[in-house]
């Protein structure tokens, strides 16, 4: 690539700059960030319903199973391999060339490290599973790593840049190489499992070229101290953070996996998924934007206040709902987008559902702890939050408990988590208390009358599953949409109003979306 211009040469960044200087300035960026995620998202999800509906029938759930379980070595690697260098690069508030150099000789080691240190783990790891065809499915997937590592310091710079309209794009063409025609194409000509391993190779390998063309930088790395120590540290303690979140949020799916067997594993992966495809993506694209914006305001303890507050109203009023529907309507979605074959995930979504609602309302504090710095406490409730998990999860399989039981201990774990982050939050923004316990108020009162629109969908009438999942969804936008639009006193339609989001635009982006859905 050779060498690039400095962070200020960059159009995008003096029009960020200038952007902040203005009234409102970063609230604008951040919003217009958030917009181009949701657009990948969205993009994304529609995607995805007939992929997944499709793949599901063309690959064993073993096959998912074995994917289930080389996902998590490998989201173990991870924290290893990326070291936190992205997010370092995104929180650092002065970054230099020589530091941009730094972060890519460190991805770079890491990522290379990480999987020899994978490849040579693997036999042990299928072995601890009983699965000996693990080990081949891992040193595949870890393939990821190095590839992962050319663009992962290009990427940081991207969000550090506010440049989420490119990053949108990237991750939308990413997913429709990587699993509509890679994935497709060889599960259809008998690869199986194999075909879900090349998919996510062939995303790995776009996501990193697409994002060095979109921002190249000096590819000469540098190792000098004064240039490391700081990306280092910082990276190294949110890396550490990160491996507990994953350990703990992976805490069900290991024990499921060790205890009750691949096939097993294959049907909670697939509930797990019906509920990742809309939630998390609305959490995590929102919480990609949060981290530089927030980051930027690290040290106004006003500006954090308020913008923690209204981000718990918005987070609850649009996840609780959206994982509340979900629960209801998960049997004929089960049996519309996977197969009649997969009726044990469709009782398992909707504890799955409670679990990931509270999670991905948890990234909020999570995520403003981490941009002002403050990983000590974030640390404590991890470590908490993991022994939580873990030592349920232990009664259970002593007292012969299934999936059921295990994704119980998830949902205590999570609780126990936001209870811990209110407190530590409570600490750093007194002021928004009253604001914040409204929210989770409106939020659980939005996701009741949603939830009792999907169901009156569901069982109305005698229809076939594709017209229940269509009322239900069709009931459930429409009292969502009227309760933003006309209850008073809602919070999150006043924080978004603020932002100059107005109900009519909801209902656009709703009604594209609806539009656009295939659920045949």
């Amino acid at each position: 690539m050779g060498d690039a211009p400095s962070l200020q040469e960059w159009p995008e960044y003096e029009l960020l700059d200038a952007r902040e200087s203005a009234p409102g300035g970063l609230a604008v960026v951040s919003a217009r960030g958030m917009k181009w995620n949701y657009i990948a998202t969205a993009l994304v999800f529609i995607l995805q319903l007939p992929y997944t509906a499709t793949i599901s029938r063309h690959v064993k759930a073993s096959g998912f199973g074995l994917v289930a379980l080389a996902n998590l070595m490998l989201r173990f690697g991870s924290y290893f391999a990326n070291i936190g260098i992205r997010a370092a690069i995104v929180q650092r508030e002065s970054l230099t060339d020589e530091n941009i150099r730094a972060a890519f000789a460190l991805s770079m080691i890491s990522g290379g490290v990480t999987y020899l240190a994978l490849w040579f783990a693997a036999p042990f790891l299928a072995h601890l599973f009983h699965q000996d065809s693990l080990t081949a499915v891992i040193r595949a997937l870890g393939l990821s790593f190095p590839i992962s590592s050319l663009g992962a310091t290009a990427q940081g710079l991207l969000r550090r840049e506010f440049r989420f309209r490119a990053v949108a794009a990237l991750e939308a063409i990413s997913f429709l190489v990587a699993y509509p025609i890679v994935a497709l194409a060889l599960a259809f000509t008998g690869h199986d499992v194999w075909s879900l391993v090349w998919a996510a190779i062939a995303q790995s390998a776009v996501v990193a070229v697409g994002a060095l063309i979109l921002r190249p930088h000096s590819l000469l790395p540098t190792l000098r101290p004064g240039n490391v120590d700081g990306l280092f540290s910082f990276g190294g303690r949110v890396s550490l953070l990160s491996l507990l979140e994953f350990l703990s949020g992976s805490s069900d799916t290991l024990a499921v996996g060790r205890y009750s067997g691949p096939a097993m594993l294959g049907q909670y992966d697939r509930a797990s998924i019906l509920v990742a495809l809309p939630v998390q993506q609305l959490a995590t694209n929102a919480s990609e934007v949060l981290l530089p914006a927030v980051s930027r305001i690290q040290s106004d303890r006003g500006r954090l206040s308020s913008t923690y507050e209204a981000g718990l109203a918005i987070f609850s009023a649009v996840v609780f709902p959206a994982c509340a529907v979900i629960a209801v309507i998960s049997k004929p979605l089960v049996r519309l987008l996977l197969g009649p074959q997969w009726g044990l995930a469709s009782t398992l979504v909707p504890l799955v559902a409670v679990a990931t609602g509270l999670d991905m309302v948890s990234l909020f504090p999570a995520v403003i702890c981490e941009a002002t710095a403050r990983l000590n406490e974030k640390l404590v409730i991890q470590v908490v939050h993991l022994g939580t998990i873990v030592g349920l999860i232990a009664i259970a399989v002593s007292r012969g408990g299934g999936v059921r039981m295990f994704v119980l201990a998830w949902i205590i774990g999570q609780v126990v988590r936001q209870a811990l982050y209110l407190k530590v939050m409570d600490t750093m923004a007194p002021e928004a208390r009253r604001g914040v316990a409204v929210g989770y108020v409106q939020g659980a009162m939005l996701s009741v009358g949603c939830a009792g629109a999907a169901a009156l969908g569901v069982h109305a009438a005698p229809l076939p599953d594709v017209g229940r999942v269509a009322a239900a969804g069709v009931l459930a936008c429409i009292t969502f949409i009227g309760a933003i639009a006309y209850v008073p006193g809602l919070r999150a339609r006043d924080e978004l109003r603020s932002r100059g989001i107005e109900h009519r635009h909801v209902t656009w982006a709703m009604c594209k979306i609806l539009r656009s859905a295939n659920f045949s």
